[in-house]
């Protein structure tokens, strides 16, 4: 059976073909996240977690399953793939191809991390996608915006992008100060949070003056915010338009 942790906004992995129901949290150490647990991880940018699945299991095997969990729409899937983790820590001497995607019918590394990812883009990404699958658009913000939290995004990195990087980043508040139910709201301030949203090279430049104007920014538009919906199809717009390969 499924358990659904509507409070968290997490499905559990409760399919047959998964090792366990468990899986990493996001607040799990770097050190047991690397941990050669025997199982395949592989990176949910939903939920912010590792997902743990059999070694036995075969890339597309885990692709489907992670389709199921996160309700993929069938005509949607193909867009999807599992690369190599950008933490992964390949021990010598396996030489490591910068993001190489896994082949179909691949046995995947336990020494290894890996994410499942969208791989292909759609054309006209911002409103084609939105129609063929919902589900499909928000994940794409969640993937796109951890690319840009951690840097991943080459097109737009700063110091060329400071200013655009800065408005992805107050956006990204928006997005979560919608989302979050009031007792969240209530013990937390994303207001307060706002260095978790900036590129650290970006912070670590300009962390001097850089929190007051964020926070301005922020109040501002929040004052007259759009939907939370609006405000994710605008960021998958800016950062389509920004790197469009």
């Amino acid at each position: 059976d499924r358990m659904d942790d509507s409070s968290s906004g997490r499905t559990s992995l409760a399919d047959s073909a998964s090792l366990t129901n468990s899986s990493l949290r996001s607040g799990t150490s770097s050190q047991s996240i690397h941990t050669n647990d025997g199982t395949i991880r592989v990176f949910n940018f939903t939920t912010g977690e590792f997902e743990r699945f059999h070694p036995n299991m075969l890339c597309e095997e885990i692709c489907n399953t992670m389709c199921r969990q996160l309700g993929i729409a069938p005509i949607a899937q193909l867009l999807y793939g599992i690369r190599e983790h950008s933490t992964s820590r390949r021990p010598s001497p396996l030489v490591r191809l910068d993001l190489t995607w896994c082949l179909p019918g691949e046995r995947l590394n336990c020494q290894l991390l890996y994410c499942f990812r969208m791989r292909f883009r759609v054309p006209e990404l911002d409103s084609q996608l939105e129609l063929i699958d919902g589900r499909s658009h928000k994940f794409l913000y969640r993937q796109m915006r951890y690319d840009m939290r951690t840097e991943q995004i080459p097109e737009i990195r700063y110091p060329e992008h400071k200013d655009k990087s800065t408005g992805l980043a107050v956006m990204d508040m928006l997005i979560d100060d919608q989302e979050q139910s009031e007792d969240q709201q209530a013990m937390r301030s994303i207001e307060k949070l706002y260095k978790l949203y900036l590129p650290p090279s970006l912070w670590r430049a300009h962390s001097f003056f850089v929190g007051s104007k964020i926070r301005e920014v922020f109040r501002s538009l929040k004052a007259n915010s759009l939907s939370v919906e609006r405000l994710k199809w605008h960021y998958v717009h800016q950062v389509s338009h920004l790197a469009p390969t």
